[in-house]
């Protein structure tokens, strides 16, 4: 029962229910009060009535009455499910099946639902979708969540693209990646990532996070998580792995001697030294752990070695992927170290060479990626200006704008249009309204990305903003070597691009 009092499959208790705008009875001839088939099927939908199938989701209590021919009708697995040689009785038991997704598809099947309420519930109804191979489902799915893809939502999408192969979601979700690398890996739904999503996260050619910190906490937070999953931690808590975190309050200015000297006793530094300068005229001794054939592990408190143990063998195929030489000292000493993951001989190691002390051998995971910073995905253009004095009305910084590939506009800046206040910026493709952003100062940034296509003419007008005189105009060109854009520009000093192409 409801909080209402409603039964759970929202009949009213009287046994009359209203379908579009009628009160029907579940008695006899209760097809002639409804005028159409959808009013129909939507009564047998919400009354069972004449409902020959019951599904079961094993584990969960709910219970769900159906017609088998409706299902049958509207997929070819139902249809064998259900009239096939291995078709069983009246009960049907889906344990793999969420039963929340399974009714907003009842629902879809019967009364024609096609608002999908959140991506969570989009994401499960796109699987059963290509479960039980209802195509025209799967592209409502896949469209709707092209539009939803953020960074707090990346996880999950990125797995169901990756499941289902669906090429126009992984676009999607590459030119996220593109944009906003640091904000995936810092998603919270990131732990619950599957190996081989992750894997694939990892590996992309356009993760360029600012710093490689991001990665590496995304990397210890994402095994710490599979180690309490699978139940390796022998039943230890999870205070116990998320005690591997840097300590709360610790200012990220602590000297590095003192964290050298509380995490790597065997490594000297010297006093004087400042954090982040290289190691010149600084003492540094090895001790013998960089030979040592069984090196101990970095000192923690409060971090059960046995787990440090599980967690280094889960995440140890993806440690290549961190590179570790592009940190700074401090970001090594601050943010690796007490993660406890590598050994002291392999910390020992890496911190020397990060310091540029030769001839230190490193760890075989530390490739020779680990030398150089990733590239940044997105390019840069600055277009032609035109001189004259500035006058207040909506200002088309671009017009007749076409571009000679397809690019992802992720944002326009022009200097010499400007708005004390915020204002909307607005791209047009003729009449067409292609996006709407919000314009800042001298510029709007565009999440997610506008797709701007070839032999496409497009306008960028900004409301209510201080620029040039209509009427002065001036033809577009490019200082990027492969963006030969054509058009005109009604700014005073150059419009630049920011963007991203397949």
């Amino acid at each position: 029962m409801t909080e209402d009092g409603r039964p759970l499959d929202g009949r009213p208790l009287d046994g009359r229910r209203s379908t579009g705008g009628r009160r029907v009875s579940s008695g006899s001839q209760w097809q002639c009060h409804l005028a159409t088939p959808g009013e129909r099927l939507a009564y047998l939908r919400h009354s069972g009535h004449l409902s020959d199938l019951t599904i079961t989701f094993p584990g969960h209590h709910d219970i769900i009455q159906v017609h088998r021919w409706v299902l049958a009708i509207s997929s070819p697995v139902f249809e064998a499910m259900l009239y096939g040689p291995l078709a069983e009785g009246d009960l049907l038991h889906l344990p793999e099946d969420p039963p929340e997704a399974f009714n907003w598809l009842l629902d879809h099947i019967y009364l024609n639902h096609s608002q999908l309420p959140g991506v969570q519930l989009a994401l499960q109804v796109y699987q059963l979708a290509a479960k039980y191979q209802m195509d025209p489902l799967c592209k409502l799915c896949s469209q709707y969540l092209v539009q939803e893809v953020t960074a707090s939502t990346f996880p999950g999408v990125y797995e169901t693209a990756l499941m289902l192969e669906d090429d126009q979601l992984l676009a999607k979700c590459a030119q996220m990646v593109c944009v906003s690398s640091d904000a995936v890996l810092c998603c919270d739904s990131i732990p619950g990532m599957g190996r081989a999503a992750f894997s694939q996260l990892l590996h992309h050619p356009n993760l360029s996070p600012a710093s490689e910190i991001s990665l590496f906490h995304a990397l210890t937070a994402w095994g710490r998580a599979q180690v309490l999953k699978q139940g390796k931690a022998g039943g230890l808590r999870s205070q116990h792995l998320l005690a591997a975190s840097p300590t709360p309050g610790e200012h990220p200015a602590t000297c590095l001697s003192h964290k050298v000297k509380q995490f790597l006793p065997q490594v000297k530094v010297g006093e004087g030294e400042s954090p982040g300068n290289h190691c010149h005229g600084s003492e540094v001794q090895n001790t013998g752990y960089l030979e040592s054939s069984n090196p101990p592990r970095t000192p923690q408190r409060g971090i059960d070695d046995s787990i440090v143990r599980v967690l280094r063998r889960v995440v140890d195929e993806f440690l290549p992927c961190v590179r570790f030489l592009t940190m700074t000292t401090d970001e090594y000493v601050q943010h690796v170290l007490p993660s406890a993951i590598l050994t002291s001989e392999e910390s020992v190691a890496i911190l020397m060479n990060i310091r540029d002390i030769p001839n230190v051998p490193l760890p075989s995971f530390v490739t020779s990626l680990s030398k150089y910073k990733r590239k940044n995905k997105l390019n840069s253009a600055s277009l032609l200006i035109c001189q004259h004095h500035h006058t207040r009305n909506d200002q088309e910084i671009l017009r007749d704008f076409k571009v000679p590939k397809t690019i992802h506009l992720t944002q326009v800046t022009a200097p010499g249009v400007t708005s004390l206040t915020e204002t909307s910026v607005k791209i047009f493709s003729g009449s067409k309204t292609v996006t709407v952003g919000r314009w800042q100062g001298i510029g709007c940034k565009f999440d997610p990305a506008v797709e701007l296509e070839v032999g496409v003419s497009y306008s960028v007008v900004v409301e209510g903003a201080y620029g040039p005189c209509v009427g002065c105009e001036c033809r577009v060109l490019s200082d990027a070597d492969d963006m030969h854009c054509s058009g005109k520009t009604l700014t005073l000093t150059p419009v630049f691009l920011e963007y991203w192409d397949t």
